[in-house]
């Protein structure tokens, strides 16, 4: 095929998609995909693949439902639809075929029998084509074509050239619709037959072949049947000559190829209507703005119908209830309308045309029922005939075009007709774009005339959150890539000794900047996750007292610049416990950030205590023993929440009134939280009273973890090489990314591995039966062929493949992805990986990785000094609180710096600081580093009445 065609995969069985996609893209289609019913009608609507393949049991609606709605939608319902149903799913061939479908397959797929199917319903893409090649078969067929032909239905016919006589089979005359005795056996009797405009062509073409000057006989044209209409007809012949060169008789056969050529006319009408309507949607679409739209859709339709006047009008809804012109087109010397009014009360003819999707053919308007009421108006502007069709946009109408013939009456065809129709539908969705455009550009510039630019930030990750979860992951794919290679130079960069003070200061910056935009790509990940109903738990050994004490110093900057107190309470704790560290951390961060926001005065406490899990009928008591359930309590004195916002508190983008006053936030942080304590095992709860405070409350299940010995923190030593005494391990890098590849290679050459590297699946493959690695650190994600596909084809090889060395067949393979879904983990590992490493980088990561498939072991730097203890960080300094040195004019400009999250005027202004006071500087650069922008409002704002 010249070009892939698209074809789109419908089912929510992940490891299916794959399965079929990979064999449609290995057949040369390409693939799109979607795991609902909803997300497919929407991927249609918009892509318009050539072929859907579409799972019967979908979670949303059925595919029987799904068919259903898209044969209601005339832009997409002649798509060929193909359900697929499982062996032990019942399912209803005849309500398949009742509701649209061409055809279905069951699973297992038989290759070949699905690629057979989809071939034969997408051979409307290559009918042209098939077609041509049936002609060049028929000219070879002519070739061999023998002097008579019996037992057939082609009329067949014996020619004496020298006297005149024509036979002419029984068969010949019924392809006619004569009787046998009915045609005088002559020539000139099928002279007399021939087309009037074939007649001349054809006898001259049956000299030419008389006297030889063509090789053969071959002609098609029309003979008159008895009922006057004409058929037409493939003569071929082969012709005697005497010896003299004379010829003397032509014996062949005519067939009836009425039927080909009526499908050939449909064929080329077919084609030029898409080819025009094509042209036309290209031409319309090439802007979205609706004056330029709506002038070019007039000029192509006029044009394209060689009609007097093209009108576009858009149709306004009640109260307005109008349909005012917006573009017209003019042919000849007639007039513009543009100044009229059209009304639609007491109008049948346009009332009519915004009821119905279809066209209304005028061919006399004096004649039209619908239009006796506006006779006098097509007098007045000299309209014979006219074609009208309503714009619609999901069933309502959005405008009307208008097609106007003056200067003659008009018979107005069934393809002019379908092809106004289709230029409509089109037009439709390109009048509903434009006013989304100018809707979406009118409100975007109302809200910057009236918010700030913190309210366009917001308005602008409100609008990222909506975004559906396909798109994120691979925006995140696309954001994660480039991060690994800024994080992982960083990293190299960092472990160089000859490095000043300065210089790992600002390699510090670049980490801590890199691992807070990862802390943010994972962020809206995770509600990429709740939208699509994919969360789920990352079970690992939490250090419980250590992530509380990290809290407490995570918070208690922020807390002492509002001059509140802050405390963290726990009881008995179990040192270990086994459950998901980051979502028990985010909600703890998500409690404890709303807590300090609405706190103006007074105290916020963390509170934890645990209990052991003693009844089984405890409605948490799910987990294996020994279990035990950690409560938590957050309590504060703030403004509190007034009773009768208890209830919406938890849902997705709902604030309370303290929150909407605050004009901070977009009412996803309690939403999330709610969620991850339902995984978690245990529910949130609040009390609150306005003016009082509020205290929130939430526990959960978790298992006992092992001894905190084996689990103590070790110091983060940097890795300098490997003991003495170990093989030299082989290496290979297979990444399609060069600077993802260059970092990779440079933190295992430089501790001593040997390494190589490729650039997809087909040369890793290659490396690793030629080279023999140990270890291949594979990117699952590469053009040509996937880290997915060669890690299996791999691991097959190692399974049949007897003489391979060894070290070939024992090779370990770690996956290194930039996908930030740890739900894919299982996918990975089951073609064939032994580990995970994600990107961005950490090298300790990789490290530890390759320790445990290789049992490597290396040698590590020696810290030069112990760590700084929280006391003594540079955030926690109380110089942060004598801002007063600083006039207030210039603590208003920290203040709006802040306000808009620039940390280039934040750290202009604090250039300005005199060098007496360097310690205030040192103290508000980290804050600017850290991102801590809400803390510099607070300082800025302690420090001024006025705020």
């Amino acid at each position: 095929m010249s070009h892939p065609l698209d074809v789109l995969v419908v089912d929510d069985t992940i490891a299916d998609l794959h399965l079929l996609t990979h064999l449609l893209s290995t057949a040369g289609y390409r693939t799109c995909v979607a795991q609902t019913g909803q997300l497919a009608i929407r991927s249609i609507q918009a892509q318009r693949p050539d072929l859907v393949m579409l799972k019967v049991n979908l979670p949303d609606m059925d595919g029987y439902t799904v068919c259903s709605r898209l044969k209601l939608d005339r832009a997409v319902r002649n798509i060929p639809i193909i359900l697929i149903s499982a062996p032990d799913q019942s399912f209803n061939k005849a309500k398949a075929f009742e509701v649209g479908a061409v055809d279905y397959v069951t699973k297992p797929y038989q290759v070949e029998e699905v690629l057979a199917r989809i071939d034969l319903h997408l051979t409307h893409h290559r009918l042209q084509r098939q077609l041509e090649a049936q002609n060049r078969e028929l000219l070879r067929m002519e070739e061999r074509w023998q002097l008579l032909i019996k037992g057939t239905r082609d009329g067949v016919f014996d020619w004496n050239v020298q006297t005149g006589e024509l036979l002419m089979s029984a068969q010949y005359h019924a392809m006619l619709g004569y009787g046998e005795q009915d045609l005088p056996q002559r020539f000139e009797t099928w002279e007399d037959l021939l087309h009037p405009e074939d007649r001349d062509r054809s006898l001259r073409l049956l000299d030419d072949y008389l006297h030889r000057r063509v090789p053969t006989y071959t002609d098609e044209f029309r003979l008159r049947c008895r009922d006057g209409q004409y058929c037409w007809v493939l003569a071929r012949g082969q012709a005697n000559w005497d010896d003299r060169g004379r010829p003397t008789r032509v014996v062949g056969a005519h067939q009836d190829i009425s039927d080909r050529k009526r499908t050939e006319v449909a064929l080329q009408h077919q084609l030029n209507k898409t080819l025009l309507v094509g042209h036309i949607t290209d031409k319309i679409r090439q802007s979205l703005d609706s004056h330029h739209v709506f002038q070019t859709a007039a000029r192509q339709i006029g044009e394209a119908f060689r009609s007097n006047r093209c009108v576009i009008h858009v149709y306004y809804p009640p109260p307005l209830n109008t349909i005012p012109f917006v573009a017209e087109h003019l042919i000849g010397d007639v007039e513009s309308i543009l100044h009229l009014f059209i009304p639609i009360e007491d109008n049948p003819h346009a009332q009519q045309l915004l009821a119905q999707e279809g066209a209304i053919a005028s061919d006399d308007v004096f004649a039209e029922p619908l239009l006796q009421s506006a006779a006098p108006l097509c007098r007045q502007v000299g309209i014979r005939s006219m074609l009208a069709v309503g714009t619609f946009y999901r069933g309502k109408p959005n405008g009307v075009i208008g097609v106007h013939q003056c200067d003659r009456y008009r018979q107005w065809t069934t393809d002019e007709i379908e092809l106004m129709e289709a230029v409509a539908a089109q037009l439709g969705i390109a009048i509903a774009q434009a006013d989304m455009l100018e809707a979406e550009i009118q409100r975007r510039e109302e809200l910057a005339q009236k918010n700030a630019a913190l309210d366009r930030a917001k308005q602008s990750a409100e609008a990222a959150n909506r975004a559906k979860s396909t798109f994120l992951a691979n925006m995140s794919h696309e954001l994660r890539t480039p991060l690994n290679a800024i994080l992982g130079f960083a990293q190299l960069l960092d472990q160089d000794p000859e490095l000043n003070a300065a210089q790992r200061h600002q390699i510090d910056i670049i980490l801590r900047s890199g691992e807070h935009l990862l802390g943010l790509i994972n962020d809206v990940l995770e509600m990429c996750k709740i939208d699509a109903g994919q969360m789920a738990l990352q079970l690992t050994d939490i250090d419980l007292p250590k992530l509380l004490r990290d809290l407490e110093n995570m918070f208690r900057l922020q807390v002492e610049a509002k001059g509140v107190t802050f405390q963290v309470d726990w009881g008995e704790l179990p040192q270990q416990i086994i459950s998901d560290e980051g979502k028990l951390r985010q909600i703890l961060i998500n409690l404890l950030s709303n807590a300090i926001k609405f706190t103006e005065q007074g105290r916020i406490v963390l509170r934890v205590r645990a209990s052991l899990v003693e009844s089984p009928q405890d409605k948490l008591a799910q987990a294996t023993p020994p279990s035990v359930i950690i409560h938590f309590a957050v309590e504060d004195t703030g403004v509190g929440i007034a009773a009768s916002e208890l209830d919406t508190l938890f849902k997705m983008f709902t604030q309370a009134e303290a929150g909407r006053q605050s004009g901070r936030g977009t009412g996803l942080g309690l939403a999330i939280s709610q969620r991850f304590a339902h995984l978690l095992g245990g529910e949130i709860s609040v009390v609150s009273t306005v003016g009082v405070g509020s205290t929130f409350r939430f526990s959960i299940v978790a298992q006992q973890g092992h001894s905190p010995q084996s689990f103590a923190a070790p110091l983060a030593r940097r890795v300098v090489g490997l003991l003495a005494g170990q093989p030299t391990y082989r290496v290979l890098v297979v990444d399609d990314q060069p600077d993802n590849c260059q970092i990779v290679v440079e933190f295992l050459s430089q501790v001593g591995f040997d390494v190589q590297t490729a650039t997809n699946g087909w040369e890793a493959i290659a490396h690793w039966r030629q080279w023999h690695p140990h270890l291949i650190v594979m990117d699952m994600r590469m053009p040509v062929m996937s880290g997915y596909e060669a890690v299996r084809m791999i691991r097959q090889q190692q399974q049949i493949d007897e003489s391979l060395a060894p070290v070939a067949r024992s090779t370990k393979i770690i996956a290194l992805t930039a996908s930030a879904f740890e739900e894919q983990r299982p996918d990975i590992m089951a073609v064939g990986c032994d580990d995970v490493v994600y990107k961005p980088l950490r090298v300790h990561d990789l490290y530890r990785a390759i320790a445990t498939q290789l049992g490597v072991e290396y040698r590590y730097e020696q810290p030069a000094i112990a760590p700084v203890p929280p006391s003594q960080a540079p955030g926690r300094t109380p110089v942060c609180q004598d801002l007063h040195v600083m006039p207030a004019d210039w603590r208003a400009k920290l203040r709006h710096a802040a306000l808009l999250l620039s940390s280039e005027e934040c750290c202009a202004l604090i250039q300005q600081i005199p060098p007496q006071h360097a310690a205030l500087a040192a103290a508000l650069e980290t804050l600017v580093d850290d991102f801590q922008f809400n803390v510099l409002m607070s300082l800025t704002c302690q420090e001024d009445p006025s705020c």
